[in-house]
């Protein structure tokens, strides 16, 4: 999801590499008997002439809260790392399972298109949810949490890949033959098709991904994952929440499948129809029916306008049984797929609003999305998931084919020539929320669809509270969280919505086009090396080493120290010179590193939002030509 605060720019980007280059920086920071905290900030107010305090404060606040992951969160070398029992009953759970999927209904969200998002209500069985939120939770306790960056401390990451992702150069590879060994940087480049004419694109190059994990999907619909969850550790370690999130994935399946594989398909917009309407009256030439027309219009939308506040964003459009899905193109096959947990924490009053974005990056090739809202504080009032699209050529009325005289309308007597006259808009709407800015008319590159409620739709019955939404939708659509905000007015407890996300990756669909090698979605299409002549496959889990180094220390140590002991007739090899081999060799990554890593992941990607939504939020001019 998208962060509220912005990416580091002007002074704080250099400021904060100057600290963070600093031998052991992070304990100095946090050394209040050193005062270097308190020196550092009055360097940069003496520096930075013209920076508020307030500034200042946050970007150390940031910089002590990555201090403290640092120092808390990177057991050089543990005593032991926990491997729990499961000790959850899970045949009634699976037996719930099953009945909810035979019984349960898959919703068509209510937006201005149908584009394959779909929702579905308390689907998940209440002791399912219930041992998922609990395993979860486990993941952020303790003292030091860790709040996603730039989030000003109102997200708390419970699973998140950008840390310990993959970093070509960096990241150690099983299979020496694995293409990308032979790939410096991943490089993509993104069409958009402005006019008939033109073009524009925005080029994507990094040596960042993402890491999925397999899961694999029994002919019977059951689901195994079989490599690690990244930034979570091997099951092992976790194998209840494995189990949890193995459930909850088979719950997800159907309606998964369902957005991943969506054909979108040009439909005429009410609005659309409404300027056919007004361009006929106007080509009949009788200027008072015109009139009349576009006041009838008007009323119309007036009454669309409230009939879709008074049923409500929820209204179902469509539905169809779960159970009742027919042949399934995932049975039987072996998925990557990408885990996201997280929680945003809002203080009363606080507020959170994310920033327009489509998941990954291209060369990561993540086709559906699916988010399950499992809890959420009675204060928080959630604004939904807002989605919108990029015009294709049929949303365009200023192709050949409709010139650009049909949208400009004589406002005085029909024949009669005024100097200053003036011209009536007469557009298609959707087209109808654009504002016209002068001659020639204005159009948004992109159509916004509507927001669809993620939080608080429905009681599961008996008046019991419901086990939360599940929400998918292909990944060719934006998506912002339109906002959020704890409307307590007293107190200092904070308010909860804890999701969990799966993006699911898929390198063969859709195909690419032969002919203009290129990988077509509505409004745009990917190209590049790592999409043509053959798609670079996404490195899994399955295919790395593991990269904390605190889990390979206990290996790389015992091996050390049998060499050693071996060679001096009985000493040992001392840690501290164990630790120093393994960070000058390069042997997975400290929590520091992953920092590193994350930051410039995250500065990749914010950069590449930025170019992106300046291209979806450009206009096109109604030409006269």
């Amino acid at each position: 999801m998208a962060t509220l605060t912005p990416p580091p720019t002007g002074w704080e980007k250099p400021f904060a590499a100057a600290i963070r280059s600093k031998p052991n920086w992070h304990l100095k920071l946090l050394d209040d008997s050193r005062g270097l905290a308190e020196k550092w900030v009055a360097e940069a107010r003496l520096v930075e002439r013209g920076v508020g305090m307030g500034d200042i404060d946050a970007l150390f606040l940031e910089l002590k809260r990555e201090a403290l992951r640092i120092q808390h969160l990177d057991p050089i070398f543990p005593p032991s790392i926990p491997h729990p029992a499961d000790l959850t009953l899970w045949p009634p759970i699976d037996t719930l399972i099953s009945t909810s999927l035979s019984q349960h209904t898959l919703r068509t969200a209510a937006l201005k298109e149908r584009v394959g998002i779909f929702t579905s209500d308390n689907l998940v069985p209440r002791e399912l949810r219930d041992v998922l939120e609990r395993e979860l939770d486990r993941l952020g306790e303790g003292e030091v949490g860790d709040w996603h960056p730039g989030s000003g401390g109102k997200v708390l990451d419970l699973i998140h890949p950008s840390l310990y992702p993959y970093v070509q150069g960096t990241t150690r590879l099983l299979n020496h033959q694995h293409p990308l060994n032979r790939v410096e940087k991943f490089r993509t480049e993104t069409k958009y098709h402005v006019d008939e004419y033109t073009e524009r694109s925005t080029a994507h190059e990094s040596v960042y991904a993402w890491l999925p994990s397999i899961f694999a999907i029994s002919l019977e619909g059951s689901v195994s994952i079989e490599s690690p969850i990244t930034a979570l550790g091997p099951r092992a370690e976790h194998p209840t929440l494995y189990a949890a999130l193995e459930r909850v994935f088979q719950l997800a399946l159907p309606q998964i499948e369902r957005s991943m594989f969506w054909t979108w398909v040009y439909e005429k917009s009410a609005s659309f129809r409404r300027w056919e309407e007004r361009a006929a009256e106007r080509q009949a030439g009788d200027l008072g029916r015109w009139r009349e027309r576009v006041v009838q219009q008007q009323r119309e939308k007036r009454e669309e306008e409230e009939g879709r506040v008074r049923d409500g964003p929820e209204t179902e459009v469509g539905e169809e049984k779960l159970g009742a899905a027919g042949e399934s193109r995932l049975r039987g096959k072996k998925l990557k797929v990408i885990v996201k947990a997280a929680n945003y924490v809002l203080k009363p009053g606080e507020e959170y609003k994310g920033s327009w974005h489509v998941e990954g990056a291209p060369h990561e090739h993540i086709r559906a999305s699916l988010i399950y809202y499992y809890s959420c504080s009675p204060t928080i009032s959630d604004s939904g998931l807002s989605f919108r699209r990029l015009r294709t050529e049929q949303d365009r009325p200023n192709m050949a084919v409709e010139h650009g005289d049909d949208f400009s309308v004589w406002g005085g007597p029909l024949g009669e020539e005024e100097e200053n006259y003036e011209e009536v808009m007469d557009y298609p709407s959707d087209v109808e929320d654009a504002e016209a800015s002068g001659y020639p008319y204005q159009l948004p590159r992109n159509i916004v669809l509507g927001t669809v409620p993620t939080t608080g739709v429905g009681e599961a019955g008996n008046g019991r509270e419901g086990t939360g939404r599940m929400l998918s939708f292909p990944n060719w659509l934006q998506h912002q969280v339109a906002g959020l905000k704890n409307t307590a007015t007293e107190g200092t407890e904070p308010a909860v919505r804890k999701i969990l996300c799966f993006f699911i990756v898929n390198e063969s669909y859709p195909a690419v086009d032969p002919e203009t090698h290129q990988l077509n979605f509505p409004g745009f299409s990917y190209s590049g090396p790592q999409i043509w002549p053959t798609i670079t496959p996404v490195p899994t889990t399955a295919d790395i080493l593991p990269q904390q180094r605190f889990r390979i220390f206990p290996y790389v140590h015992n091996a050390l120290d049998m060499a050693c002991k071996r060679a001096t007739g009985g000493r040992g090899l001392p840690v501290e010179l164990a630790i120093d081999i393994c960070a000058e060799a390069g042997m997975g990554m400290s929590r520091a590193d992953a920092e590193e890593h994350r930051r410039r992941l995250m500065d990749d990607r914010r950069a590449d939002v930025a170019e992106v939504n300046d291209a979806w939020e450009e206009h096109y001019g109604l030409c006269e030509h």
